[in-house]
């Protein structure tokens, strides 16, 4: 809660706070930003590399799905549609 402003800056009253389960490192950032790049450029087997050391990390669960789906729709990509149903299934689940 904002109680009032001192030099310009808010002076602020903490009420809670609580712990994430998982943060986004900057190293799995940065693998799913090259996945998503080498996935547009058609480059599906490096991209697929790329989302697989994300996945190794531990990532919040939002994240999680959210590079499970990339994976997913790359697998797709490269004609292998068990591999991509498979992990469909582990985003939905």
């Amino acid at each position: 809660v904002v109680q009032d402003t001192f030099r310009g800056k808010p002076w602020i009253e903490v009420l809670s706070a609580r712990k994430e389960e998982a943060a986004l490192s900057h190293g799995s950032l940065r693998h799913l930003h090259h996945a998503h790049q080498q996935a547009e450029r058609g480059n599906y087997s490096l991209a697929q590399g790329e989302v697989n050391r994300a996945l190794n990390a531990p990532l919040p669960d939002h994240h999680r799905v959210s590079a499970l789906a990339l994976s997913a729709r790359i697998q797709e990509k490269l004609g292998d549609i068990a591999g991509a149903r498979a992990k469909w299934d582990e985003a939905l689940c």
